[in-house]
């Protein structure tokens, strides 16, 4: 499993360990960003071009942390 952390609709960054990805999940929307996970099986490589086309489109406009 991948988890995709989305921070205003751009993906930021991901990780396998769920401890992390929920970690950065409450300390971004702590922060007040608009903050997401998205949950991906590795080998669901049709959902992830689908459900994460728009995001990786964004990737140049990733804010600075």
């Amino acid at each position: 499993m991948t988890y995709y952390m989305i921070l205003n609709n751009t993906i930021w960054d991901t990780t396998r360990n769920t401890g992390d990805a929920f970690r950065w999940f409450n300390d971004w929307s702590a922060r007040g960003f608009n903050a997401g996970l998205k949950f991906l099986r590795d080998d669901d490589k049709e959902n992830a071009a689908w459900l994460l086309a728009s995001l990786i489109d964004n990737r140049e406009e990733k804010i600075a942390a």
